[in-house]
């Protein structure tokens, strides 16, 4: 019996967490909660309108390349392709490239990809 009071705690608690996640919370990397460049972080969305920043951190990028017309980002040893709803268009004010994405190694999910000023 005590195990099952147990289980419903561990329950409660979970559900209460739970429903204070949500999309529309931006999970922010500590170097860009207070950065110059927060209002651009949050106005970013991809092609089909999803915002970049309600679904995962923003992390700088420094080796993004071209290759046959296509962007490419190195996450974690794996060289990710860019594709054209992820690339945002317009300028970056940051000095570098910046991407949004969920996950690691080989498991990434990118939602968003700002080429840096040089590009």
């Amino acid at each position: 019996m005590r195990m099952l009071h147990i289980l419903a705690a561990i329950a409660i608690a979970g559900g209460i967490y739970m429903a204070g996640m949500g999309p529309a919370q931006a999970r922010w990397k500590a170097e860009y909660a207070n950065s110059p460049y927060r209002e651009w972080f949050a106005q970013q969305h991809d092609g089909d309108g999803w915002s970049c920043c309600d679904r995962s951190d923003a992390h700088p990028v420094y080796d993004a390349y071209v290759s046959q017309g296509k962007w490419y980002v190195p996450i974690d040893g794996v060289h990710y392709e860019i594709r054209p709803n992820q690339l945002l268009e317009g300028p970056n004010p940051t000095g570098h490239a910046v991407i949004w994405y969920d996950g690691a190694g080989d498991h990434v999910t990118i939602f968003c990809f700002a080429p840096g000023p040089m590009f």
